[in-house]
């Protein structure tokens, strides 16, 4: 809204000609503001050095005199005492910290009073003082939404989400800042949170989501063209590939971010040349490595030991002025009295600006009415929004929770050996599950597809997982057609609990591995492949499912002698059913087929990114229709190999 920045300019105009002092007359605020904005740009975007800040503070004050000088100097504290935390030195931004407050306050200059409340959160959070972090986080929040500085709002926002501890909250704040930067069109904004929505999802390990906002991120940072934006877009697309496990990508992004950052972002750099020569010792290029080691204490060298020092030097530099100020305040008061009629003047002068202030409320009022409807429609919304957001997380969360009861990465490797699982939920939550128990005698494994896929799929395989475990621990069965006879019947009886009928189950392939390497199969709808001498061998399921259904009868099952190199693949429909390609056609279980025999030859993590891979470029445009799991594990005999058959020993 334009007219908000020009009310804003006219009463910082009132506020330094009306209440600042003596030599108000040379008080040009709006040159002020312009000035002091492009300096805290600067150094936002493209890393301004500490002399850097003190010399355009410097330069800045030669434009003006009298009091205008005390708020330039509020700045040019705000923005070293960040300059002070970001070398660790907290002692000093502490110092200046309380100095901004002491003379924001003594000036009553509000934006600096509740400004420095950000400080705060600030300093306490690098403390570990999390209580405080947010006291003062809250206060800062609390006053800038009610002002009409959507900028400082949003920074407040920002302030509120890096101290809070509680991940759902924080990205309850990052969508608030979301929101308004959006209505403003702030691409500053707009960058520094998707990078920051970026790291959440980082830290939680939703790559997905994580990929989605890298891609904002980068489309910001593109716009913005600045050494540090870059700088931190590539650290966040290195790490991004870290956890997907595309090791080269990821050398590439750090090396990116070390040279666009190298001035601008120092410990962004210095934790990109630590991710360089982890990845050098991951893959054993020691040489590499130690090169990469030798360029990091350089590095420190470098910047660690000449910025402490420069930083200190600007500090005891301020204090001597701040000294020299006092005395120099003790000589001015005594020409206050000559200075009266001066600010007479002052004062008629600010009255006129009020009345020109009426003047542009009045003209803005007509326009006010015409923004009134469209405000209610934005709020409503605004509404939805949060409400569509606060469903979201909950689904968030709920992904969590599903995850949990699925068998860990660690689990699969230990029993399994030789294996990958593809797993794509198409909403979040997923109605398919892999599902792994091991007895003495036999290793037990099943991909299972249940009715429906996103909330209400995810309820029922929560039902159904619980089933198959309690028909092998409960019950103790581990005959395949037995286990998916009883998981039947409990899934049916959970279901007839509700006041109305509900016919939901699950179609499955069930194996079960014996000492003897002999493989035991029963499924209900879902086929199970074995890949043998390049060639695809289907075993067919019953044409029924688990649960309520008009015609059932007791599942069979079927007996499968393995051959050394044998590779098994149980999955749900949802990749087969996937429409693309150049007509928008299914792709179909034999285009599968076809895909399975061109992945072998693969090792089994390089079969899950080739079908992965594959299935996104045959998706294409196309949204993808259904939830989507496919497991594949290797069967090796020969007694020099680590193989499934180990896990039972």
């Amino acid at each position: 809204m334009p007219h908000l920045k020009l009310i804003r300019i006219l009463f910082f105009i009132f506020l330094f000609g009306f209440s600042i002092g003596s030599d108000a007359s040379d008080c040009d605020s709006l040159k002020m503001i312009e000035l002091v904005d492009s300096i805290h740009y600067v150094y936002e975007q493209n890393g301004l050095s500490h002399s850097g800040i003190k010399e355009a503070f410097d330069e800045v004050n030669g434009f003006f005199q009298g009091d205008c000088r005390e708020y330039l100097e509020i700045e040019e504290q705000y923005i070293l005492a960040y300059n002070f935390m970001d070398y660790g030195l907290y002692d000093f931004a502490w110092r200046y910290a309380e100095e901004i407050a002491s003379k924001s306050k003594k000036i009553k200059y509000q934006a600096g009073v509740y400004g420095v409340y950000g400080l705060y959160a600030n300093l306490h959070y690098l403390s570990d003082e999390h209580d405080e972090a947010n006291k003062y986080a809250d206060e800062n929040l609390d006053f800038w939404s009610d002002q009409t500085d959507l900028d400082s709002w949003i920074e407040a926002l920002l302030t509120k989400s890096m101290v809070e501890t509680d991940s759902t909250k924080v990205f309850q704040y990052l969508h608030e800042a979301l929101a308004l930067a959006e209505e403003i069109k702030d691409t500053s904004s707009l960058n520094f949170i998707y990078s920051n929505l970026t790291f959440q999802f980082l830290k939680l390990h939703l790559l997905d989501s994580a990929a989605f906002y890298s891609q904002k991120d980068f489309e910001t940072t593109r716009v913005l063209n600045t050494s540090k934006a870059y700088a931190y877009s590539y650290w966040l697309k290195g790490n991004l590939s870290v956890l997907q496990k595309d090791f080269e990508s990821a050398e590439k992004y750090f090396e990116q971010a070390l040279e666009v950052g190298e001035d601008s972002a120092i410990n962004l750099s210095l934790n990109s040349l630590n991710n360089l020569v982890r990845l050098s010792e991951n893959k054993k290029v020691y040489e590499k490595a130690l090169g990469l080691v030798k360029r990091r204490i350089h590095f420190t060298e470098k910047n660690t030991e000449r910025s402490t020092e420069e930083l200190k030097q600007i500090f005891e530099d301020v204090s001597k002025l701040n000294r020299e100020k006092i005395t120099q305040n003790a000589n001015i008061q005594l020409l206050e009295a000559s200075e009266f009629q001066f600010k007479l003047v002052i004062c008629f002068t600010s009255i006129l600006i009020l009345v020109l202030v009426g003047f542009v409320i009045q003209q803005l009022r007509t326009r006010k009415l015409l923004e009134y409807k469209n405000a209610k429609i934005s709020a409503s919304e605004n509404e939805i929004a949060l409400k569509n957001k606060a469903l979201t997380d909950s689904i968030i969360y709920a992904k969590r929770i599903q995850n949990s009861i699925l068998p860990a990465d660690d689990l699969l490797q230990a029993i399994l050996t030789e294996h990958f699982v593809l797993f794509l939920p198409k909403d979040i939550v997923s109605g398919d599950f892999y599902w792994l128990n091991k007895s003495a005698e036999t290793v037990l494994f099943a991909v299972a597809d249940c009715t429906g896929h996103g909330v209400p799929g995810a309820l029922v395989s929560v039902v159904c997982y619980n089933s198959l475990n309690k028909s092998v621990d409960e019950f103790g069965l581990s005959k395949t057609s037995d286990i998916l006879n009883q998981t039947r019947e409990l899934i049916i009886e959970e279901f007839d609990k509700a006041d109305e009928s509900v016919s939901d189950g699950m179609d499955i392939a069930l194996c079960a591995l014996d000492r003897n390497g002999l493989l035991r199969f029963s499924g209900a709808n879902s086929s199970l492949f074995i890949v043998r001498n390049g060639e695809v061998l289907e075993f067919k399921a019953d044409k029924m499912p688990v649960g309520k259904f008009p015609n059932t009868s007791d599942f069979k099952e079927v007996e499968i002698t393995l051959e050394d190199g044998d590779i098994i693949y149980l999955f749900s429909d949802g990749f087969s059913d996937q429409f693309g390609g150049d007509r928008g056609k299914k792709l179909k279980k034999s285009k599968f087929k076809n895909l399975l025999l061109s992945a072998q030859g693969k090792s089994l993590d390089g079969q899950k990114y080739f079908l992965e891979n594959a299935l996104m470029e045959w998706k294409g445009k196309y949204d993808q229709v259904d939830d989507i799991c496919v497991m594949g594990v290797k069967f090796v005999s020969n007694s020099t190999s680590t193989s499934i058959l180990d896990s039972l020993e």
